[in-house]
């Protein structure tokens, strides 16, 4: 699992749970225990939202001094914990990272001292943090057909009764390989192990109506302008779009769900620091407000989002959104990912 671990960490790519977008970097934290504690999600939209609700208010309350960097490199955590040069503290993981990786690259809590846990979906293995609830969902252009929508993941796959292009992630663990099998009519409770095979002759059926997308920047660019009419989509991120103007509806059916997640870096010198921030972003008042910014649903069972139309629209944790999902397992991802990736990336690429 070590190794495996590592070689994982090598790759370059930056996927997501969530949504990887592009963002400007700030600089990185003193090495030193009473440096600042540094965040680092994915950039982008997100990057705004983890600033004002998260970093700012956590300043205020505890005086504990903060800095953002952006994207979630995971190429970085290896030379940071490799050399014992430690510039990140607290970092948004793919939730299966923080099985594969827990107690090489990312640090085994102490669940003492999360005050929240109790509130909170299970740790993800012993280093992954939830802090919301993340759906994968089809998403398709209401312009074109509204009179007649798709309603499922078959949908996705019949050019002929909605023509147009289709965007992808790059990021094969994005519930890519699900939607394939789902679609190909695999039913939910015979979804794992993952038939890579098939998912990929799913879409070598589509694949010159697919525009790949490598960030949440690029999914949101796509969908505003048109250049593309249904999506597999990182839910938070269409609700911006549909705010920014897009008429994009969302099909619950068979969506993919699980959770974004935060894990602290391996040796961090800045521990209890990071404990605090940990506590501080699962209490109920800060899930309530990233769920009203986000869409994303809490994961702190306690938070009462105030939600307007189109943050109810795209809600996870809607009870009539949340009984139509299909959750992705974390351990078959944890075990198969570098088999996954490989083979998924040479068939993007041709």
């Amino acid at each position: 699992m070590k190794t495996r671990a590592r070689v994982a960490l090598a790759g370059l790519m930056c996927l997501a749970v969530a949504a990887c977008g592009s963002g400007g970097a700030t600089s990185s934290a003193d090495p030193e225990s009473n440096g600042p504690l540094t965040l680092v999600d994915y950039g982008g939209a997100t990057s705004e939202i983890s600033k004002e609700i998260w970093m700012e208010p956590f300043t205020k309350q505890t005086n504990i001094q903060m800095r953002h960097d952006a994207p979630n490199d995971y190429a970085k955590v290896k030379a940071q914990v490799d050399s014992g040069k430690i510039s990140w503290d607290v970092m948004f993981v793919q939730p299966y990272r923080a099985i594969v990786d827990c107690g090489t690259y990312f640090e085994k809590l102490d669940k003492s001292k999360i005050t929240t846990l109790d509130k909170l979906p299970p740790l993800i293995g012993e280093c992954g943090v939830p802090i919301d609830n993340f759906a994968y969902i089809l998403v398709y252009d209401a312009k074109k057909f509204g009179a007649n929508p798709p309603t499922s993941w078959k949908d996705f796959f019949d050019l002929e009764k909605y023509p147009g292009k289709r965007g992808l992630s790059t990021a094969v663990a994005g519930g890519v390989l699900e939607a394939a099998l789902l679609g190909d009519g695999v039913k939910p409770e015979e979804l794992y192990p993952l038939d890579i095979d098939r998912a990929i002759r799913k879409y070598d059926s589509i694949k010159d109506n697919i525009s790949f997308f490598e960030s949440g920047a690029r999914q949101m660019e796509q969908i505003e302008s048109g250049d593309v009419v249904m999506s597999l989509a990182w839910h938070g991120r269409v609700q911006l779009s549909v705010r920014n103007g897009a008429q994009f509806k969302p099909v619950w059916n068979q969506h993919i769900r699980t959770h974004d997640t935060v894990a602290m870096i391996k040796g961090t010198p800045r521990k209890e620091d990071a404990y605090k921030f940990l506590s501080f972003i699962t209490d109920v008042q800060q899930q309530k407000l990233w769920a009203e910014k986000t869409s994303y649903g809490a994961a702190n069972k306690d938070a009462k989002p105030t939600l307007d139309e189109v943050g109810q629209e795209y809600d996870s944790n809607d009870p009539a959104h949340a009984e139509l999902a299909v959750n992705l397992d974390l351990n078959w991802w944890a075990e198969h990912y570098e088999e996954a990736i490989d083979r998924y990336t040479k068939w993007s690429a041709q």
